[in-house]
């Protein structure tokens, strides 16, 4: 038995697979996923400064700390 296939169906076997891989792909370029914010806010800009401390050193910080290593 030989199954023939006709060019309408080859073309469109050929658009399903490459929205197929469009969407599976897609989220690697819509960035964070989940409703999370993409873009940092005006307080998180002025202050995104990072500074190491060395042990036993002390210092004193404004604003809140919101990650301790």
């Amino acid at each position: 038995m030989k199954i023939n296939i006709t060019r309408i169906e080859v073309a469109i076997l050929a658009i399903a697979l490459i929205m197929l891989i469009a969407l599976a792909v897609a989220p690697a370029w819509w960035g964070r996923t989940s409703g999370q914010e993409v873009r940092p806010t005006h307080a998180q800009n002025a202050t995104n400064r990072t500074r190491n401390i060395g042990d036993g050193q002390t210092t004193t910080i404004q604003g809140i700390v919101i990650d301790r290593h």
